[in-house]
């Protein structure tokens, strides 16, 4: 077989591994017919040579497809592509997931609708992608996966410059985010309704009594903002931005930033610039000031009342439970997971919109 013969190619400078992108390439090149059943593939030694790859990227493909049912690996031979009647796969659902600061929260959701979606005997894909130096995204890796067109496209979290991608290639797609998506080929909207707890949070507060309210984000935003309703029903309410560290990345640089701005403020204005609560919009904030806090003998919720952002399985860790808004991605993982089944078995897609829980804690009784 010629170089000129393969229908895919691995680039050392395309986001994903060599071996995924050798992966994905064979795959779509078997399911979109280009390698008949019963074809006789290059060996891994060939494949090597052919891709000018280490043997270590044919080894780590051909292992990934052989178990997937789409090749037999037979020595001295090379692999051949299996009979359609051995393919298990009913369809293909793609996730597309940008560059962002939700890591556990993602993998965690993306997970449950992986594991969904195979049990349903879908093949599922995922594709993060990724911004360069000049600030652009790298399309690169997601057009590849969008020329095998996949059943569905579910885009987790809104990014304009993506959902535009996905509309003009003309695959039906899903967006899970903040906002809308009204462009063509989008089929259902997901919203990510962080809000939805800050009526939970005012009624609390006038339950107890609370009049000063300070809400603590990262400079670069947070994750709900309940300032505006707070203001509306009387209360005190203003918000802190605690600068970020980039240079210790985006998670612990968050917590470096909000640790080092609390033992800042304390130094200087002693304890008398707290208010009766903290509101944190972000876990890793919260994560910095609680050991800032701590460190100063502040008491909680005697000297303040405290409220924190939290996923379920990595909220904060204080000595006191945190009364929290609390988002659980394996149950949002399930409730996209079965929007996807819907439209996967022809049903209608609807709208919903997924929510945090307001759980009280010991920080704010």
């Amino acid at each position: 077989m010629r170089p000129g013969e393969i229908p895919f190619k691995v680039e050392r400078s395309a986001a994903g591994s060599l071996s995924k992108q050798m992966t994905d390439g064979l795959r779509e090149a078997i399911v979109s017919g280009h390698y008949k059943p019963g074809c006789v593939l290059p060996t891994i030694l060939e494949w090597s040579k052919l891709l000018d790859v280490s043997i270590r990227v044919p080894e780590a493909a051909v292992a990934a497809l052989a178990k997937e049912g789409l090749i037999t690996v037979q020595k001295r031979i090379g692999c051949v592509v299996n009979p359609r009647r051995q393919n298990v796969w009913n369809g293909r659902v793609l996730v597309v997931v940008p560059d962002g600061d939700h890591v556990y929260y993602q993998n965690v959701l993306v997970g449950r609708i992986r594991a969904r979606v195979c049990e349903a005997g879908y093949m599922f894909s995922q594709v993060t992608v990724v911004k360069k130096g000049n600030g652009r995204y790298d399309f690169r890796q997601l057009a590849h996966e969008l020329k095998s067109r996949p059943d569905f496209t579910l885009l987790v979290e809104n990014r304009p410059e993506i959902e535009r991608l996905l509309s003009k290639s003309g695959v039906a797609f899903g967006v899970f985010g903040k906002d809308r998506c009204a462009l063509s080929g989008c089929v259902a909207n997901f919203r990510r309704n962080n809000d939805a707890a800050v009526p939970d949070i005012v009624a609390h507060c006038e339950r107890a009594g609370v009049r000063r309210v300070l809400q603590v984000t990262k400079e670069t935003g947070g994750h709900f903002d309940a300032v505006p309703q707070l203001e509306k029903f009387g209360f005190e309410a203003e918000e802190w931005q605690t600068p970020v560290m980039f240079e210790c990345g985006r998670a612990e640089g968050t917590e470096r930033g909000a640790f080092a701005a609390f033992r800042g403020r304390f130094a200087k204005e002693g304890r008398k610039w707290l208010p009766d609560l903290l509101v944190f919009t972000d876990d890793f904030v919260a994560s910095g000031a609680l050991i800032a806090m701590l460190m100063e003998g502040v008491r909680i919720p005697e000297d303040v009342k405290v409220i924190s952002l939290a996923n379920k399985g990595i909220g904060p860790v204080y000595p006191v439970t945190l009364t929290r808004v609390e988002n659980d991605p394996v149950r949002h993982g399930e409730m996209l997971a079965e929007a996807v089944a819907r439209f996967l078995s022809g049903r209608k897609m609807r709208d919903g919109e997924l929510a945090p829980e307001y759980i009280v804690g010991e920080s704010f009784p």
